[in-house]
Order: C-alpha cells, then structure tokens, then sequence
C-alpha cells in the first residue's frame, strides 16, 4: 500500500500542471464538458451505468469537477489535497461503492475524448499532461481499493 508521504515523491512537473490547470479552466468553462463526458461514461459499460443508477448527475458533476482540482493538487505534492483523494478513495473501494481498478480505464478513456472535443487548444501535450496527472489519481485510487 502507499502511503501519503510516498506519493508527495512521485510529483508532476510543474510544466506539466499549468498545461493539465489551463487545459482544464478550458474545459470547465465549456458547458458540454460534464454532461458529454457522463453521457459517454456511462454509455460505454453496463456496469457504469449500473454505478450510476439513482445518482444526482449534477451532485456528480460537481463533485468531480472538484475532484480534477484536488488531483491536480495532489500530484504536485499538496498534503491537504491527498487528504481529499484518501477520503475519495475510501468512498470507492471495495468496502463501500464497489468501484472495481478496471473502471477506470473506461473512465480515463471517457475524459480523454471529451477533453480531445471540448479544449479548442487540445494538443499532444495536452494530452499527455491530462494522461499523466489522471494516471497519479487512478494509481491513488486503485493502491486503496481493497482496503477496509
């Protein structure tokens, strides 16, 4: 298991989260962005879509809209901010919602288009720095996922 102060060693380049930070400022600024990233994720898998059965879409988007600044935060080695992912990680391991590592490729996969359609600045480097900074929260996610 990682623990918190193993993850603030594993840091983005700073490079690399103004361009995730700018790229993101983009997308939350474009009113498509989570509803064209929910319509897709939930669209690709059946059992996405049963994740989200009954579920408050704006409460979501909401949630994961502040869910990519902590992220963002975490991966640059800010304690408060993986604080926050530890509390998410608890909410989606197996003990409570179920939110099985193999989601989220699905997920990953989901954010990466809607990111590609909605930044009008979309480049390769972008998408690496959004495949990258994401790749720190997954990792964070899934190491806490059998935890009790």
């Amino acid at each position: 298991m990682i623990k918190l102060n193993e993850m603030t060693e594993q840091k983005v380049s700073e490079r690399m989260l103004e361009t995730f930070h700018d790229s993101l400022r983009r997308c939350q600024a474009h009113p498509r962005f989570m509803p064209l990233f929910y319509s897709r994720f939930i669209d690709e898998n059946k059992e996405v879509a049963e994740k989200f059965v009954g579920s408050d879409m704006k409460a979501q988007h909401l949630m994961l809209e502040a869910s990519l600044q902590m992220v963002m935060l975490a991966s640059s080695g800010k304690d408060a901010a993986q604080l926050f992912l530890k509390r998410v990680a608890q909410t989606h391991a197996k003990s409570e919602r179920d939110i099985p590592p193999s989601l989220y490729a699905c997920w990953l996969d989901s954010l990466l288009s809607t990111v590609e359609d909605i930044d009008p600045e979309h480049t390769a480097d972008v998408a690496v720095a959004w495949r990258t900074v994401m790749r720190f929260g997954i990792e964070f996610l899934t190491a806490r996922y059998e935890a009790d």
